[in-house]
């Protein structure tokens, strides 16, 4: 029988621990996330980009064992989060109230969405 609200703490995780599968290795065209990551963000971000980029970190860390940093500067990282607009990116279709972009490669992800 469960203990009286133990639903609770399952509720309240937000990151499920170790769930990455190392044995799965990265293809030529895609980026691998190592200890030390960069999590670049603006240096006039809002709430939200910090708290995105914030969380982003805690999930790399809980659920994949990779330790991760947060910093203001969008052009260096190895992750980039920011506004469209402010990095001169072009959404293309994406360029409404809620669309976002996120452009990956083998030397990092960049994620760009509107204000």
């Amino acid at each position: 029988m469960e203990k009286a609200y133990k639903f609770r703490e399952e509720l309240l995780q937000i990151h499920k621990p170790d769930i990455r599968d190392i044995s799965r290795k990265t293809k030529e065209n895609e980026y691998e996330f190592k200890n030390g990551v960069i999590i670049s963000i603006p240096k006039n971000a809002g709430d939200v980009i910090t708290i995105a980029a914030n969380d982003f970190a805690d999930f790399l860390k809980t659920s994949m064992g990779i330790c991760a940093k947060v910093e203001e500067d969008c052009q260096k990282g190895d992750v980039v989060i920011g506004i469209a607009s402010d990095s001169n990116v072009d959404l293309g279709e994406y360029a409404h109230y809620s669309g976002f972009g996120i452009f990956t490669d083998k030397c990092g992800i960049k994620v760009y969405g509107n204000d």
